[in-house]
């Protein structure tokens, strides 16, 4: 297995919460000379960043985000003799939220997944164990409603729907000042601002929602476009939600610029 501790520079730069640094990579490679995996190097000036893992043929089997900002998320690797990936690690937890994960992915020297163990805590911050198969983790997977309580045959006694508040707020990691536009799916939200200008590193509420009963993750209510120059893209991935007490979460959405 051939390592490389000596840091790969790209051409350009990646512009993240108000820092212009460039990119440093750390890189591994099968015994055929491919890639095996690709990590962002994170630092006091690089805070966003992702580990990606590939097969002998090049093809990319595993992928998460990885940052040093808002709690952390990393990735740990381990190799077979061959320079193949035996094993990624995922470990996330939220600033000032209950969550964690706790995600391990298990491959064969041909990239093949066998084995997904899912350590995670549930969406209350309470331990779980769970053996679970999806090829990253979840966030879209919700608790179940609480059930009819009937304490008697005599009197049956049925529980009011609990109403759960969820609060969206968007992120602007791209490193500069950006106009935003975002549309409702549905009904709309609550004190809604659905389009105006965020500067770089602010965070900017878009408005809430309430539900009956669960949870139903913002993508399916929300739309968002930041507008970017020619070859200026940008990307958006959805943080873990902050859970505050039993019925009020937060969702992140955080806007990167693509590189």
């Amino acid at each position: 297995m051939k390592r490389i501790e000596l840091f790969f520079v790209v051409f350009g730069s990646w512009m993240c919460m108000g820092q212009s640094k460039d990119t440093v990579f750390i890189l591994h490679y099968h015994s055929n000379k491919k890639m095996a995996t690709k990590e962002v190097k994170l630092s006091n000036d690089q805070v966003w960043g992702y580990a990606k893992a590939f097969d002998q043929q090049g093809k990319e089997i595993y992928f998460m985000h990885t940052r040093r900002v808002a709690g952390h998320a990393t990735v740990d690797f381990s190799y077979y003799p061959s320079g193949a990936v035996r094993q990624a690690h995922f470990t996330s937890h939220p600033d000032g939220g209950i969550q964690w994960s706790d995600i391990t992915h298990r491959f064969d020297e041909n990239g093949k997944i066998t084995e997904v163990i899912d350590n995670s805590s549930d969406d209350f911050g309470h331990y779980r164990v769970r053996i679970d198969s999806p090829y990253q983790l979840d966030i879209t997977k919700h608790p179940v409603s609480p059930p009819v309580v009937v304490p008697s045959k005599k009197q049956e006694v049925i529980r009011c729907a609990e109403i759960y508040s969820t609060e969206i707020y968007l992120i602007n990691a791209t490193g500069k000042t950006r106009k935003y536009k975002a549309s409702s799916i549905g009904a709309p939200l609550v004190e809604e601002k659905l389009e105006g200008e965020i500067i770089a590193n602010d965070t900017l509420k878009l408005g809430s929602y309430i539900d009956a009963q669960l949870f139903t993750h913002p993508k399916e209510r929300l739309k968002v476009e930041m507008a970017g120059r020619k070859n200026d893209v940008v990307q958006f991935f959805w943080e873990e939600p902050k859970q505050e007490g039993i019925s009020n979460r937060k969702y992140y959405l955080v806007a990167i610029k693509r590189f």
